[in-house]
């Protein structure tokens, strides 16, 4: 993502280290009017905005970011990177079977399908530590509280249904229904002391997120006007539901790791002009050094910062628990 904004040594690579899928179909005609079908996919990708692993750039790479407002380069982020990466897995796997039973007019169908995986999110920051500049001038630090690695999984993606079709001369009815359930719980995960915060260890027991059901129809009459299959009348009413996965606003978006409070900012007066903040940057409060030939450092703009906050979320057919890292579920 190296740009007019972006210095090379500020960049990241996306990559794609892994792509994985693995796909094995079953096909049997049992008699001329059943046929069974049944299939399964493993799928493993491993992908990330990771740093620039180029020989070159290690020395950039581990030097303090700066984001510049003013300059001839509004924007400029140039020195190191003034934002995060990350390396992330996805494994899953999926199944399906079905049995169809077809004599011309009449076609029926059931089956069923499930899923299960998880997801692990690394986030990390090759220096946590971040300056803001305007003009040359020092006025903002960001810390981070990184690395840290979230995990979500897919405890099951089921769907059961049955359709029927009916062909009588020109008409033709088309029924279905589908029941579908999906759950999704995080694993026991870890919080570790970082530079910023070195006294954080903090262990959240494995938590149930959202446990969804659904009934969903589907109906369509179809009608040949005229006898010669070439214009016909539809009609139909149905209704779907979204794909979760792993990731997304309903399944990791309550993951106490996803809500955690990573960067803090602070105001800066670098008054003694040696571009290094000197305050103690682990004291989030206000701290003024100017008289003793130190920097003037505003306190931190977030209380929370590196702690984990759990999120509760409601729905309708669904049942959901969101505990906070050291007590019980809660309805």
């Amino acid at each position: 993502n190296i740009s007019a904004t972006i210095a090379p040594e500020a960049g990241y690579d996306r990559r794609f280290p892994v792509q994985r899928p693995i796909l094995l179909d079953w096909t049997s005609p049992l008699t001329s009017r059943i046929l069974l079908e049944a299939s399964g996919i493993h799928r493993v990708e491993r992908w990330g905005n990771m740093h620039l692993q180029t020989k070159d750039l290690d020395i950039g790479q581990n030097m303090i970011g700066v984001l510049e407002q003013g300059g001839a380069i509004p924007n400029l982020n140039y020195r190191g990177r003034v934002g995060t990466y990350n390396n992330s897995w996805n494994n899953n796997f999926h199944w399906r079977f079905n049995v169809s039973y077809i004599t011309g007019s009449h076609a029926f169908k059931v089956g069923a399908n499930d899923a299960y995986g998880y997801y692990e999110n690394e986030t990390y920051a090759l220096n946590p530590l971040n300056y803001r500049f305007n003009n040359g001038v020092p006025n903002r630090i960001t810390m981070r509280a990184l690395p840290d690695t979230q995990k979500n999984h897919v405890d099951q993606d089921f769907g059961l249904f049955a359709q029927d079709k009916w062909t009588i001369d020109r008409l033709t009815v088309s029924l279905g229904l589908r029941y579908d359930h999906f759950a999704n719980s995080f694993p026991e995960q870890e919080l570790g002391p970082t530079l910023f915060t070195p006294n954080r260890n903090l262990t959240i027991p494995e938590t149930k997120n959202i446990s969804y059901n659904d009934i969903t129809p589907k109906s369509q009459i179809a009608y040949d006007l005229f006898g010669n299959g070439k214009t016909a009348v539809k009609v139909s009413l149905n209704k779907y539901l979204q794909g979760l996965g792993t990731t997304g606003a309903l399944t990791s978006g309550p993951n106490p790791i996803a809500v955690l409070s990573r960067s803090v900012d602070r105001s800066w007066t670098d008054a003694n002009g040696n571009y290094t903040p000197d305050c103690d940057l682990l004291n989030s409060s206000l701290q003024d050094n100017r008289a003793t030939g130190g920097d003037l450092c505003g306190a931190v703009d977030d209380a929370a910062f590196g702690k984990a906050t759990p999120r509760a979320v409601s729905g309708g057919w669904r049942r959901m628990t969101i505990p906070a890292p050291t007590t019980s579920a809660m309805w």
